[in-house]
């Protein structure tokens, strides 16, 4: 692989893998105050 080329994908995975990460973590958030609204 050209070395270019490996350090994009490289940089686009790694910024896949941020915004999942982001997206996963605001779910728990999400689901952590839903959870704390719910108790009676």
């Amino acid at each position: 692989m050209i070395p270019s080329v490996k350090y994009k994908v490289d940089s686009l995975f790694r910024k896949f893998l941020r915004g999942s990460y982001r997206k996963y973590k605001l779910d728990l958030d999400g689901r952590k105050i839903l959870e704390e609204k719910n108790i009676p």
